[in-house]
């Protein structure tokens, strides 16, 4: 008799044959860590993982630009036809936000995956979801929440597998993804009616023209920020952050989804799965709640309208401030703020190549590429390092990123996240010898990975969790040292406001681009970034006993000011800076 194996892709153990001779796991995302006392004893094996190339990351993420572009045509006709408009692709391009692109991605990372199981295995066998139980996601924002969930990754891997034609057999869940059919763009607190309020004030005294300002970050004592920078760009700087609720209709349009909408539009396996899904899980905002949207549009009521928009995140997961740019974007100069770490240094950047498409111009914290970018400050208060020498302890971030791919990026990703990120910070930790306390922060939304629970497997190794009782900025302040296990947001954040800090990482989980990388280069030379934890363990053991030492010697100061110009450039005068560059005035426009 054949050895019957079966391919477990998600974590839903309801989703598993545990009668079957051997278990192919899809992703270490399906094998919960908290769970293990079950799939340990089952015969089991992984199925290949595609993504241990960064190069090979590169590639997809370049084919999907194509595929994403190729798609938003369609789609943006669809649309039209659907809604009785006539709205050109650029309309959709803004309207749509990021969501086609990433779903496009997401797709090819599920597609290519089953892929190569299935070359590997090609007797495999799987369950597949009840298409009564499928989920259709309110907006974007909440499909990029969804597709962190086993929910709805057995929903996707089913539907690619029923393109396939495979005729598998069909399980339900025992709880499945439910929708209020509202979207909260807004908050009942007492701070955002103040911000609500301030802003209509701002609107009615006003200079004309004027730039509105869409979520800007402006972290602590936001209110005391807006007004000191509305009066010092001379009343030419307004805030409106656009929110609103959305009541989207409880009727979904399944007749018109199920339809082989694309009939025929694609040139490849992979684009004939991105035809017949995309209407399937198309955000209902954009279907069967575009009017609804429209009419949230128009209860902002920002009269007299605005000649620019500045925004820092707005464009990833505001959907009104969207809708309002896709109406009158050809009346609009939109300006966007760099609003993460990787902008700029990394070669496959998901969110930045989304946002500067659509942007007039693009503001940085320190690099230009041409005239649509140039430097502007980001608006937060310098901190000035004062450790704790009383309590001194060795801060130590950690991140989290989902457990299945929901972004094509050359550093860590799913499988990665666990063999070259958890175990590299396991292996730092037993290699760490100092006379401080480590204390470890970890990311508040585990995402399944039970990160605390592993260190812990790490015996007579002592160390304190950090409870974020106090926000980031606030205990990098008061740190003898700051150490990160990625290249991300925190360790700019840490090097642009001189904090001692010591960065590692496996290089080839990353993909820089080449300024970069030779910025990088030299913070590695002084000690900065280490390649390997034993490395940075060994390095942090060398100057725990004068740490300011190392931090102020000539070189180390060199390597650091190169770097921070370029990439983490961050000025307690930003103010000035705003009301020179983002009023309209000034700008000449």
């Amino acid at each position: 008799m054949d050895k019957v194996l079966f391919l477990a892709t998600t974590a839903l153990e309801e989703f598993w044959d545990e009668g079957a001779d051997e278990i192919i796991f899809l992703t270490e995302g399906a094998k919960l860590y908290s769970c293990r006392h079950y799939w340990e004893n089952l015969d089991f094996v992984d199925a290949p993982y595609i993504w241990s190339s960064s190069a090979y990351k590169a590639e997809a993420f370049e084919e999907c630009q194509h595929v994403y572009d190729f798609f938003l045509s369609l789609v943006a006709e669809e649309l039209n036809s659907y809604h009785k408009v006539d709205k050109d692709k650029e309309y959709y391009r803004v309207l749509l936000g990021e969501w086609l692109f990433r779903f496009i991605q997401i797709l090819y990372d599920r597609y290519f995956s089953l892929e190569t199981a299935f070359s590997k295995y090609p007797d495999l066998t799987t369950y597949l979801l009840d298409p009564k139980q499928e989920y259709i996601p309110d907006s974007g924002e909440d499909f990029f929440d969804r597709v962190k969930t086993d929910e709805y990754n057995i929903q996707l891997y089913s539907q690619i597998l029923r393109i396939k034609e495979n005729s598998f057999p069909i399980r339900r869940l025992s709880r499945v993804l439910k929708s209020t059919r509202v979207i909260h763009n807004d908050s009942n607190s007492l701070r955002s009616f103040l911000k609500w309020a301030i802003s209509r004030l701002m609107l009615k005294f006003s200079a004309r023209p004027y730039t509105l300002l869409c979520n800007a970050y402006f972290g602590k004592s936001s209110l005391m920020k807006i007004l000191k920078l509305f009066f010092s760009s001379r009343r030419q700087i307004v805030l409106n952050d656009m929110e609103g609720k959305i009541v989207l209709p409880k009727e979904i349009d399944y007749e018109y989804r199920i339809k082989d909408i694309l009939k025929n539009s694609y040139c490849s396996p992979f684009e004939k799965v991105v035809s017949k899904l995309v209407f399937c899980n198309l955000p209902i905002v954009y279907l069967e709640g575009y009017s609804s949207l429209l009419k949230s549009v128009r209860r902002q009521k920002v009269n007299p309208p605005p000649l620019c928009i500045y925004t820092a995140n707005a464009l990833q997961n505001n959907i009104i401030l969207k809708a309002y740019i896709a109406e009158y974007r050809k009346s609009l100069y939109i300006s966007c703020h760099q609003h993460g770490g990787g902008y700029g240094i990394d070669q496959v950047a998901s969110g930045e190549y989304y946002e500067r498409s659509i942007v007039d111009h693009f503001y940085t914290w320190g690099w230009e590429d041409g005239p649509a970018s140039s430097y502007l400050p980001p608006p937060r208060d310098n901190i000035r390092w004062r450790p704790n020498h009383n309590k001194p302890y060795i801060l130590l971030v950690m991140t989290a990123l989902p457990r299945y791919v929901d972004v094509l990026k050359a550093n860590t990703s799913s499988n990665d996240f666990l063999y070259q990120y958890i175990n590299l910070t396991k292996r730092f930790i037993a290699s760490l010898s100092i006379p401080f306390t480590l204390k470890v922060r970890f990311n508040k939304d585990d995402l399944g990975w039970s990160v605390e629970e592993r260190l812990g497997e790490l015996n007579g190794i002592v160390w304190e969790k950090d409870n974020h009782s106090k926000v980031f900025l606030e205990v990098l302040q008061h740190c003898e040292l700051f150490v990160v296990d990625h290249f991300m947001t925190t360790a700019l954040e840490s090097l642009g406001n001189e904090v001692p800090t010591v960065v590692f990482f496996n290089p080839k989980m990353y993909l820089f681009k080449e300024e970069a990388k030779k910025l990088i280069h030299k913070l590695r030379l002084v000690g900065i970034v280490h390649d390997t934890p034993e490395s940075a363990a060994r390095h942090i053991s060398s100057i725990s006993s004068n740490i300011n030492a190392w931090w102020l010697r000539e070189d180390v100061v060199a390597a650091r000011v190169k770097f921070v110009k370029k990439y983490a450039k961050f000025d307690k005068d930003w103010v000035k800076y705003w009301a020179d560059q983002i009023s309209p005035i000034e700008r000449n426009l």
